[in-house]
Parts: C-alpha cells; structure tokens; sequence
C-alpha cells in the first residue's frame, strides 16, 4: 500500500544535497560494498547516485521528523537497544557502551527517527487511501 512514499516523495522534492553529506554516504556504501582502487567507473557511478539518493531521503526523513513533531520515547529507544543487542549476541549495556566508545550512538538514533517517520507516512498514507 505505501510502498511508492519514499520515491513519491523523492520525486516532487528535488534538491541539491551538501557536497559533504554526499562525500560521507558515498565513502560509507564504498566501505560497506568493498569498492577498491581500480572498479570501473559505472560501479562508481552507480555508487555515487545511491548516495545522492540517500542522502536526500535523509534530509526528507529528518524534515518531516522535525515538521510532524516525531519523538522517540525512552521506552521505543530502550526496546530497540535491547533488540539489536540480541541480535549482535550482547547484553545490552555491552551493546550501549559499544555504541557510545564507537561513537555510532547518535547514527543509531538517527536509524530509529527513520524508522518512526517511514512508520508515520505509511499511517498517513494508509488513512488517506482508506478515505478516498
């Protein structure tokens, strides 16, 4: 049912992103994909529109987040800690003390923002479509 929000929503919103923004997604996914010295250049390429594209799904998720008023409850952080923490095979003060000495602690609030404001637009796009 909400499946085209994120690519609607990517179309009518076309904007420039920061340079650095678009520098630091790339290197991630680059890291992430294992992309060495000497790939040719459509795989950079390809690389590089991913990070444009997240990016920009970044400064939409965060506007609408900001926008709407979304907040994350202690007890939504405190699940989701205790989640992934199993799921990494920790305790989940290991797994907090992790993230915060590895300084991931804010990019893990920043997945579950995502998490809250995607789970907030397909509400609204269910309740819209159920009206119309």
């Amino acid at each position: 049912m909400a499946l085209n929000t994120m690519p609607e929503l990517l179309a009518v919103n076309d904007f420039e992103v920061p340079p650095s923004m678009m520098i630091n997604e790339f290197n991630s996914l680059a890291k992430a994909f294992n992309i060495q010295n000497g790939v040719e250049q459509s795989v950079i390429d390809s690389v590089k529109n991913l990070a444009i594209r997240n990016s920009k799904k970044r400064v939409i998720l965060d506007a609408i987040y900001n926008h709407e008023g979304l907040e994350i409850s202690p007890i939504e952080l405190d699940n989701l800690l205790g989640e992934q923490a199993k799921i990494n095979g920790k305790e989940k003060s290991e797994f907090v003390s992790f993230l915060y000495n590895s300084g991931q602690m804010d990019s893990f609030i920043g997945v579950l923002r995502n998490r809250k404001t995607v789970e907030f637009l397909i509400n609204q796009k269910g309740v819209s479509r159920e009206r119309s």
